[in-house]
């Protein structure tokens, strides 16, 4: 069993800001993604460059561009936001709460379970401390269990999943 959190302040930002409001309804989750609506968009303006190639003219044309290309500029815009944005400060809780779950565990060990403690960095951007973690020791699938602790808001409920990617 891998007990996890991060270990790092997440950066600010206006996203961030953003997104702390939002509630992870079902209409939420069937969006796609940031990084899909981006390609999205790149792909639209390439289509109508293609068009204009092709001979296409005509304040049609230019307003399906606008579309995207205003998607394009508000997505560049948050993030230059977010790599400007400063660290958020520190909150030790959910680290704290991996700390006191494992000497629980050392203090009464069950039989045939090992508990690893990982407190990564880079918790925010896709996990990438704990992918790290997780690359280099290679924990066998079918016998691994990985608990995250995270905090949320005041009126958020907990929530977990039974397989994530």
């Amino acid at each position: 069993m891998i007990v996890t959190a991060s270990a790092d302040a997440p950066r600010g930002g206006l996203l961030r800001r953003l997104g702390r409001g939002r509630r992870g309804g079902q209409a939420w989750r069937a969006l796609p993604g940031p990084f899909t609506w981006v390609a999205l968009a790149l792909m639209a303006v390439a289509l109508c460059a293609g068009a204009r190639l092709a001979g296409a003219e005509g304040t049609t044309l230019g307003a399906i561009q606008l579309v995207p290309t205003l998607v394009l500029l508000i997505a560049f815009g948050l993030l230059v936001d977010a790599a400007l944005a400063r660290p958020l400060a520190a909150d030790p809780i959910a680290a704290e709460v991996v700390l006191a779950a494992a000497r629980s565990h050392d203090a009464a060990p069950p039989r045939r379970l090992a508990v690893t403690v990982v407190l990564a960095g880079a918790g925010s951007a896709e996990a990438l401390g704990f992918r790290e973690h997780v690359r280099r020791h290679r924990p066998p699938p079918e016998r691994t269990v990985v608990i995250e602790v995270a905090r949320g808001d005041a009126a958020s409920t907990p929530t977990w999943w039974t397989r994530d990617g």
